[in-house]
């Protein structure tokens, strides 16, 4: 058996606020995560202790990341939706914290720890997060809606933790997000080959 040499790690973007004041923390998260949502604090008293990291590994066409942030308000508009493209669905899971919001033009939901959101990021959503530990899998929509088989669009479906399907796909993400650590770019690149 030949040796090729240590595995290629997989391309990772990693974040997290400085130690500067709560203001400069929050701003230098909103430039970090406006790629994908426009942010807002609470309230001012939640500028002071506000934190956020994100650990994102790139796995092929998907993107996994590990985020942990302090309270504030997410949204996607439908001026932003249509500006910024993003053909893509948002799988989250929300391993403490959670959310109310709304989603589209009139669906309300509440997400708790251990649930399971999914969005689908053309469509509109605005929300209000407590402080919460979440992976997010981000999935093109040829992808999802093979893997959706023809169901209806998911936007807005939450799982709940102690539901079956739920308790499946957390458990997924969580293996997921312990093993990626082991994966080879090279190895990660035959085993999605081998999967189509």
């Amino acid at each position: 058996m030949s040796d090729t040499g240590p595995a290629k790690s997989l391309p990772c973007t990693c974040f997290a606020t400085s130690q500067d004041g709560g203001a400069d923390r929050f701003e230098a998260w909103r430039a970090s995560i406006s790629v994908l949502f426009d942010t807002a604090p609470l309230t001012h008293d939640t500028l002071e202790t506000f934190q956020a990291s994100v650990h994102a590994t790139h796995l092929g066409q998907l993107l996994l990341g590990d985020l942990r942030f302090g309270a504030q308000r997410f949204a996607r508009g439908s001026a932003r939706a249509a500006r910024d493209g993003l053909d893509h669905y948002l799988v989250q899971w929300y391993r403490q914290g959670g959310f109310i919001g709304q989603y589209g033009d009139s669906g309300s939901l509440r997400v708790c720890d251990g649930d399971v959101v999914f969005f689908d990021m053309a469509r509109t959503q605005h929300t209000v997060a407590q402080d919460s530990h979440v992976l997010s899998l981000i999935v093109p929509r040829a992808l999802g809606d093979a893997a959706f088989a023809g169901a209806a669009n998911p936007h807005g479906t939450v799982l709940r933790a102690d539901s079956v399907f739920g308790g499946l796909l957390a458990d997924y993400l969580g293996a997921l997000h312990q093993r990626v650590e082991h994966f080879g770019a090279g190895g990660l690149s035959e085993q999605l080959q081998l999967s189509h």
